[in-house]
């Protein structure tokens, strides 16, 4: 019995043999639709000669069985030569996702929707991750929007579907404009910081400019106003009010009052002498700040004039300063060594490095990492993750299972044959023993990518062919689940 995608041609050849002392002829004829050609239509063979004999067709429109048969008749008799397939459909990939939105880090619930039965699926989530699950989890760690794919594959196909823009990751910070001006509660102490004729004042904090925030002359240069925060903030925007007199100035922040950082350099206020009060405001790069400083290294106003100035406008947003919280996941997490494993972080507040420990003195440094357990044992991993404000490490004791072939498994290793090996384009399967059940053959590569997945109730009486055409060079993994115990065997593809 084989199976065929719905419509599409298939071609089978057979051969007959004369095992007789004499000639054998005859003529070879087509029954039904099904069958397009048969060649050669009739034949001569001398004695113990043989000839193969091709057919070629087009499998039905729809899916369920169909049988088709060629007659043989010829001087030695008559023959009728059976042809009997399954005919399917190729997978309609679809799926739906909760939730679609949120801050991140989000974790979302993945559903596979598609059609016609598939038998292995491949996820694309957009940010770098995958997953061979049919119903996935993942959780996104950055802003963004992101694609999602899906690829679902049956014996008789695959089919994609692409989500462009499916998940929209909102930033985790919470916007607040205008906090270091909120009257009656905002985020600013309720005292500034200036110098006076080489004297420090203090002044209760502007309010929209209204208020003067400190003053200094000529004679007092440099001058500075400093506002101190509650909490650090991440400051990406920042405004200042000026009386009728120029300035040059510098605007600084800083996380402790101590070391600063310029975010607007050097320049001259935009106001004129005599003009009304002028706010400017100047967007820059997100920086944490507890502090704000408006330094003043010269003006025109006169040595005997006092000006005024003011911090006129802040956006500013409440800053994580969380330290990770470890998670991770694997799959598979057992089998027989060498076993391909797939390690997926899961860990939480945005970390920026990762320190994998797989417990048989390996170690990686990748979000995402693959790693092959070549022997037998029972391996505990470790992650720790780390962002700017701490590390959490996250241990998973016995985690790792690779196990020896055991008796059971000697028994299918006799029953199982795969050839060529090495290979070139195909890869040939064969069960010696057609009593296993509930088969299931997997191929991974080295990296512990799934790569082919297919389910047989009972083992099949044919050899199976497996295509190679789109596989690389190099070494693979080729895993059987039965009934009666589990195998794993190499093969190389040159």
């Amino acid at each position: 019995m084989e199976t065929h995608k719905a419509g599409t041609s298939f071609s089978k050849t057979f051969t007959v043999t004369n095992i007789g002392d004499g000639t054998l002829t005859g003529n070879i004829s087509k029954k039904t639709s099904w069958i397009s050609s048969v060649s050669p239509t009739s034949f001569s063979l001398g004695a113990n000669l043989s000839l193969t004999i091709t057919i070629k067709g087009v499998s039905p429109s729809n899916s369920g069985s169909f049988s088709d048969n060629i007659r043989v008749t010829s001087n030695g008799g008559t023959k009728n030569v059976y042809i009997h397939g399954i005919v399917g459909n190729q997978p309609v990939a679809d799926f739906t996702a909760n939730p679609t939105s949120g801050k991140a880090p989000l974790a979302v619930s993945f559903t596979d929707k598609s059609t016609n039965s598939p038998t292995s699926w491949a996820w694309d989530f957009g940010d770098g991750s995958t997953s061979s699950q049919q119903n996935p989890s993942h959780t996104y760690q950055n802003a963004g929007k992101y694609a999602v794919k899906l690829t679902a594959t049956n014996q008789y196909g695959s089919n994609t579907m692409t989500k462009t823009d499916y998940i929209d990751v909102q930033s985790q910070k919470n916007s607040e404009t205008n906090v270091a001006l909120s009257p009656n509660g905002g985020v600013a102490t309720a005292i500034s910081e200036g110098t006076y004729l080489g004297t420090t004042h203090y002044a209760k904090l502007a309010i929209d400019g209204d208020s003067s925030t400190f003053w200094a002359s000529e004679k007092s240069m440099p001058a500075w106003l400093k506002v101190e925060f509650k909490q650090i903030y991440t400051i990406n925007r920042v405004g200042v009010w000026w009386n009728s007199h120029q300035h040059q100035f510098t605007i600084e922040l800083s996380t402790d009052g101590n070391n600063w950082t310029t975010v607007v350099p050097s320049r001259l206020s935009k106001n004129s002498e005599g003009s009304k009060p002028v706010h400017e405001l100047f967007s820059i790069n997100s920086t944490e700040a507890k502090f704000i400083r408006i330094n003043i290294t010269s003006t025109s106003a006169p040595s005997a004039h006092i000006f005024q100035a003011a911090v006129g406008e802040l956006e500013a947003y409440k800053s994580v300063r969380n330290e990770p919280q470890a998670d991770f996941t694997a799959s598979p997490t057992s089998g027989n060594a060498a076993l391909p494993v797939k390690f997926t972080d899961k860990s939480t507040n945005g970390p920026t490095s990762w320190s994998w420990d797989f417990g048989d003195g390996d170690t990686s440094s990748q979000q995402n990492p693959n790693h092959t357990y070549q022997h037998v044992g029972t391996y505990t991993v470790s992650l720790t993750a780390t962002n700017q404000y701490g590390s959490n490490k996250k241990t998973k004791d016995n985690y790792i299972q690779a196990t020896d072939v055991g008796i059971h498994n000697n028994k299918i290793e006799k029953s199982i044959h795969i050839y060529p090996n090495p290979a070139k384009t195909k890869l040939y399967i064969q069960f010696k023993n057609t009593s296993l059940r509930s088969i299931t053959i997997s191929v991974y590569d080295l990296s512990g990518k799934l790569l082919y997945k297919n389910h047989y109730d009972n083992a099949p009486f044919e050899i199976i062919k497996l295509n190679l055409l789109n596989y690389k060079k190099g070494v693979y993994y080729i895993h059987f689940k039965t009934d009666k115990g589990i195998l794993t065997k190499q093969f190389i593809v040159q």
